[in-house]
């Protein structure tokens, strides 16, 4: 049960309390795999248990790089009323089907298993 107040009194930890039921936890990492590409060269990997992301880095201990999931990318961008004829949505139904497709800061990396698309060469984990 709850604690009889007495007097009205005011406790400034509620305020705190709403603003932080509407913060977002961060994800969390769900595995880092290192992956040999094409042109010999390694690519370190780091995924997260949402699938929004992924983290990249050219260097094992470097800070990774960030690249967004594409198909939750063009759901959470604003629709233009003008030209949106649905071709979005049906090329990020088509993305759900598929392997996941990540990028941003000019790179791209398709796949989360034992073999990804990193910058248009195959990468073998």
């Amino acid at each position: 049960s709850e604690p009889e107040v007495v007097n009205g009194m005011y406790d400034p930890t509620d305020e705190l309390a709403a603003e932080e039921a509407n913060t977002e936890v961060p994800p969390m990492v769900r595995a880092s795999r290192s992956y040999r590409c094409a042109d010999n060269s390694v690519v370190y990997v780091t995924f997260y248990t949402n699938d929004a992301q992924v983290g990249v880095a050219a260097e094992r201990n470097a800070p990774p790089t960030i690249l967004r999931n594409d198909a939750l990318a063009a759901a959470d961008a604003p629709a233009d009323t003008e030209a949106d004829t649905g071709e979005e949505t049906a090329d990020a139904a088509e993305d759900a089907n598929g392997p996941i497709s990540f990028s941003g800061n000019g790179n791209t990396l398709v796949g989360t298993g034992d073999r990804i698309t990193y910058n248009g060469q195959t990468c073998n984990g």
